[in-house]
């Protein structure tokens, strides 16, 4: 992890420095909370009594709750590359089984936009690269009997879509969706040697543009 986090850091810096500046030139600081969805899959059911995890739609929000700062430099108008912080909790069900998940993410983020951040209303699509540290529990549904703890560290990549509106001089509103896919089966604190553990975060934001001073 620490080998990990000198990378992002050498790798950002080594984006401002490559760059020439220019007045499309900032850096933007955002904060996100939302909320994480566990998917539900069919082919990673184990048998007819014991099938994929998910959350339910109607779980509490402090079950799945989920928090992220995110700091980007723009190169250009419509594209930018930053780095990002998360932590969050996970709870997915099934008929016999539930699970618990605390779990932190450093991000590496690239971002492009439709148009540039002087309009009002704007889209973006982002894709993100991550590595995750997580520590999920499985208890049996009936009695809550602790069944299995897995704590690791993972790959994780992620695609989302945000929308932004302008509120004020350099300051955005944002909701976004990401489908983030994690390279390792124990997310769900169990392991059935599947390929990966699914699951959508939906999240508001806000976001403060610097603009850099030449």
């Amino acid at each position: 992890m620490k080998l990990y986090i000198a990378l992002v850091v050498s790798l950002f810096f080594f984006t401002l420095s490559a760059f020439g500046q220019s007045e499309s030139e900032f850096f933007s600081f955002t904060l996100k909370q939302g909320v994480v969805q566990d998917l539900y899959f069919n082919k990673y059911d184990k048998d007819l009594f014991s099938g994929d995890l998910y959350s339910e739609n109607n779980a509490p929000i402090s079950d799945n709750l989920y928090r992220k700062v995110e700091i980007d430099y723009c190169i250009f108008p419509f594209l930018s590359f930053g780095a990002g912080y998360g932590k969050g909790i996970a709870k997915g069900i099934n008929t016999v089984e539930y699970y618990t998940n605390s779990f932190s993410e450093l991000e590496l983020i690239g971002k492009i936009r439709l148009s540039n951040k002087e309009r009002v209303f704007n889209i973006e699509f982002e894709g993100g690269l991550s590595s995750l540290g997580y520590n999920s529990k499985r208890f049996m549904l009936s009695d809550n009997v602790l069944l299995n703890t897995i704590e690791r560290n993972a790959v994780k990549w992620r695609l989302g879509i945000n929308m932004t509106t302008r509120i004020c001089k350099e300051i955005d509103f944002i909701l976004c969706t990401g489908f983030n896919r994690v390279m390792d089966d124990g997310f769900d604190g169990w392991d059935y040697h599947a390929p990966s553990d699914e699951y959508i975060i939906k999240s508001l934001g806000i976001r403060f543009y610097i603009p850099i001073i030449k």
